[in-house]
């Protein structure tokens, strides 16, 4: 990550739900030994590293982990909410073969419902203000498959 600091990062608007998951993760482990014991963070980050290694394979699942820690942790960086091809879909399996089941109609869904446009470009300070207010509302419409295509 480290030649892309200081440049604008393009993500899909659908890889703002993996980053909600993180997001709140983190947030999480912050408040889980107070609130919850220590065990309730790591069922959580087991939880959603098992989504994407189940799904997308273990390249992906830590190529995407460590893109939305760089993201979490620099408030500074720029990222453009785009709807087609970006950082994380380099080692996605499916976008590979050309066989993306996510489309730009996923993307401005997800987008919408966090309060940001496609092509547009924000600090993470403000997404991550943003994914506080709502963040929650879009983890739960992805469980219930309401961005889903099918």
């Amino acid at each position: 990550m480290a030649d892309e600091e200081n440049k604008t990062i393009e993500l899909r608007g659908h890889h703002l739900v993996g980053l909600c998951f993180k997001h709140f993760e983190k947030e999480f482990k912050d408040n889980a030994a107070f609130h919850h014991g220590v065990g309730a963070h790591e069922k959580l980050t087991n939880i959603t590293l098992g989504i994407q290694i189940n799904e997308y394979g273990s390249e992906y699942a830590n190529n995407s982990s460590n893109v939305y820690s760089h993201l979490l942790d620099t408030p500074e960086q720029l990222v453009k909410i785009i709807g087609n091809y970006d950082i994380l879909c380099k080692k996605c399996p499916p976008k590979k073969k050309n066989e993306c089941p996510n489309t730009s109609s996923s993307d401005n869904r997800v987008a919408y419902d966090l309060f940001l446009g496609l092509d547009k470009t924000y600090s993470m300070d403000d997404v991550i203000k943003r994914m506080n207010l709502t963040g929650l509302t879009v983890l739960r419409k992805w469980r219930e498959g309401k961005y889903s295509e099918k």
